[in-house]
C-alpha cells in the first residue's frame, strides 16, 4: 500500500483529515521517533495584530501569583490569568437594538473569543506550514516599534490546556475535523488571521470517546506525516548558498589550510556533512550512550554482565567505552542531556531568553528527575573511568556483584 493510500485509510478510520492527523503527530509524537528533525512546533513567522498585546512573561506571572499559588507552574498561572479575564467578559453586557425596546444581552461566545485573542494572542506559522496561537513572553520593554515582537524566541505556543479559553464558539468538532490545510479559515477580511488553532481540534478529538482509542494508532504511524524536506527547508532554501557561504568564511579566515591537519591522501581527517551537522550540534552524544549504577559495579569488577571473570580476556569493554565517552566529554554529555529534556517536553532550546524555559524545567518534577538522572550518569561514568585506571585489589577481582556493592556505592 502506498504512503498516500495509508494516509487516506487512517483518515477514514479516524474521521480526521490528513492535515489534522499531521497536527496530531506534531503535538503528541514521542521525540524518540523524530530524532532527525527539529521539534514540529518550531516557529518561523509571527503576526501580531494587537501592538499592545499583553505580555505573559515571568514578570506578569509573578505579579499575578497569589500567596496560595506559590507551588503553581508558570502555565497554571497563565491559565488563571486567562480565566479571570474571560470571567469579566462573561459579565459584559452588549446593547441590542430591536424594533420594540432596547435590551441588553451577554457577549456572544464568538465575540468573547475574539476579545480574548486580541488581548493575549499572536499568530505563528510553524515549520509544518500552519498557524497556531502563541503568547508573547519576551521583555516587558519591547523596544522601539515593538522590536522584541520580531524576535521568535520571545514567543511561546499557547499550552494545549489553555486553547479552550480561545475557542468557546466551537462546540461541534465534526465541522472542523475534515478541514484540510488550505481550509484553515481566517477571522475576517479586516483581520486575516487564522480563525482557530488546529491543535484545539485534535486535542479535543484525542480526549473524546471516539478519539481516545484511536490516538495511539495514529502516533504509531506518525512517520507517514514526516517529510525529508519540510516547509522549514523550503522556506529558507532560496536563501541557502553553500558555496557563497564557504567563500565568505574563507575571506574571514575560517578555512583550515594547514596540510599537517590532513591525512596522507590529502583529505581532512574528519568530515562532517551538512546533513549530519545539525543533529550532531544539537546532541553530540547519542541518546543510546548511557551509563548506570549496575554498569559501574560491572566495570569495577571487570566482569561480563553474565558473571564471567575478567581474566583470560573475558571482560566486556562496552560499558567502559560508554563510561569514557561520557566522563571525558562532560560538556557534550551536559549538552546532550539538556537537549533531551527540552525535546521531550516540547521546549525550544535555541533562543536568546531561556529564563521561561528554565522556570518550566525547575517547576516540573519530571524534568528535575531527568536532570538528576543525567547528573548521576556523569558521576558514575567518572568514577568508572577512575576505578579502571587503577590496579584492582584481590577482593574486587572475583565473585559476582552483590547487594553490598550497591549499598557501599549509595552510601
Amino acid at each position: 500500500m502506498t504512503e498516500n493510500a495509508q494516509q487516506e485509510k487512517l483518515s477514514q478510520e479516524t474521521g480526521l483529515s490528513i492535515f489534522m492527523l499531521g497536527v496530531l503527530c506534531d503535538m503528541y509524537e514521542a521525540r524518540a521517533t523524530n530524532k532527525h528533525s527539529v521539534p514540529a512546533l518550531t516557529l518561523i513567522d509571527i503576526a501580531t495584530p494587537n501592538p499592545n498585546l499583553r505580555a505573559m512573561n515571568s514578570d506578569e506571572i509573578e505579579r499575578n501569583r497569589s500567596p496560595l499559588q506559590q507551588q503553581k507552574t508558570a502555565d497554571e498561572i497563565r491559565k488563571s490569568i486567562l480565566e479571570a479575564h474571560e470571567k469579566k467578559l462573561q459579565t459584559t453586557a452588549v446593547h441590542v437594538a430591536c424594533t420594540a425596546d432596547s435590551q441588553q444581552e451577554k457577549l456572544p461566545a464568538r465575540e468573547r473569543d475574539q476579545a480574548m485573542l486580541w488581548e493575549f494572542v499572536g499568530y505563528a506559522r510553524t515549520k509544518s506550514d500552519y498557524f497556531i496561537y502563541v503568547y508573547y513572553v519576551g521583555p516587558s520593554d519591547r523596544g522601539p516599534g515593538n522590536a522584541e515582537h520580531r524576535n521568535l524566541t520571545n514567543w511561546l505556543p499557547v499550552h494545549k490546556s489553555h486553547l479552550l479559553l480561545f475557542h468557546r464558539r466551537i462546540t461541534r468538532l465534526g465541522e472542523y475535523t475534515k478541514h484540510a490545510r488550505q481550509d484553515q479559515p481566517v477571522i475576517s477580511a479586516e483581520r486575516p488571521m487564522p480563525a482557530y488553532d488546529p491543535r484545539f481540534i485534535v486535542h479535543k478529538w484525542s480526549e473524546s470517546k471516539e478519539g481516545k482509542p484511536l490516538k495511539g494508532r495514529v502516533l504509531a504511524q506518525s512517520a507517514l506525516f514526516r517529510r525529508e524536506e519540510d516547509f522549514l527547508v523550503k522556506h529558507y532554501k532560496a536563501r541557502l548558498d553553500v558555496e557563497a557561504d564557504r567563500l565568505a568564511q574563507q575571506r574571514c579566515g575560517y578555512v583550515v589550510t594547514d596540510p599537517t591537519l590532513c591525512c596522507s591522501e590529502g583529505r581532512p581527517l574528519c568530515r562532517v556533512t551538512m546533513g549530519q551537522y545539525p543533529e550532531l550540534r544539537r546532541r553530540p552524544i547519542p541518546e543510546e550512550v548511557t551509563f548506570s549504577l549496575e554498569e559501574l559495579v560491572q566495570v569495577g569488577r571487570r566482569l561480563r554482565p553474565e558473571g564471567g571473570a575478567s581474566t583470560g580476556g573475558q571482560w566486556d569493554p562496552l560499558p567502559m567505552m560508554k563510561a569514557l565517552i561520557i566522563a571525558l566529554n562532560h560538556e557534550a554529555h551536559i549538552k546532550s542531556a539538556t537537549t533531551h529534556v527540552f525535546d521531550e517536553h516540547g521546549l525550544i532550546l535555541e533562543r536568546d531568553n531561556i529564563q521561561p524555559l528554565l522556570d518550566y524545567v525547575l517547576e516540573s518534577a519530571e524534568c528535575v528527575g531527568e536532570v538528576k538522572k543525567a547528573t548521576m550518569e556523569l558521576l558514575w561514568a567518572t568514577v568508572a573511568a577512575d576505578v579502571t585506571s587503577r590496579d584492582l585489589t584481590a577482593h574486587l577481582q572475583s565473585g559476582p556483584a552483590c547487594k553490598e556493592d550497591f549499598e557501599m556505592l549509595e552510601d
